[in-house]
């Protein structure tokens, strides 16, 4: 089993709904329409990479995996921290996703980020009892020192449910 530190994920529970909205909003018919990784993911693995962190993103739209196989991919891992990646139109999936991998292994770390998770982490933490804590803001920097410190809690841009950022 290899271990890895960082998991990151582009949410869903259903990849072939999501695809099938790429495909219908295609500008020219004969040109694939595929959704890039979001800037910010390429920031955290780029800063994964330069830790010298074993990191793994899984965009779980273009390589067209389902719940079962992240769960998989999960297991086979172990990751210390699992970030998910949360814009309002998947929040509910990635709340799902976030609550049944603590369910399996409660030890992991589940964080959100993203321009959902960010703005709204005290309704997010409420209503996703799956996440520990939420990443507002840069995590680049969150990131250095969650994998220093091997904590996450008193970190400025971390909400915790005990936090007294609103």
């Amino acid at each position: 089993m290899k271990t890895l530190d960082l998991l990151l994920i582009n949410p869903t529970l259903s990849y072939e709904e999501d695809r099938k909205y790429y495909e219908s909003i295609k500008i020219e018919p004969d040109i694939p329409r595929l959704q890039p990784p979001h800037i910010g993911i390429g920031y955290l693995l780029g800063m994964a990479k330069k830790m010298g962190l074993q990191a793994r993103y899984v965009d779980m739209v273009q390589a067209q995996v389902s719940l079962d196989m992240l769960m998989k991919v999960v297991e086979q891992t172990r990751p210390y921290l699992v970030g998910l990646t949360t814009w309002t139109i998947r929040m509910k999936q990635a709340g799902h996703i976030a609550g049944r991998i603590k369910e399996k292994y409660p030890d992991t770390l589940v964080c959100a980020g993203g321009s959902h998770a960010s703005p709204m982490a005290k309704k997010t933490l409420e209503e996703f009892p799956g996440f520990d804590f939420v990443v507002r803001g840069e995590g680049e920097r969150i990131l250095q020192q969650v994998f220093k410190n091997r904590d996450y809690r008193g970190i400025k841009g971390v909400v915790t449910r005990e936090s007294e950022e609103t």
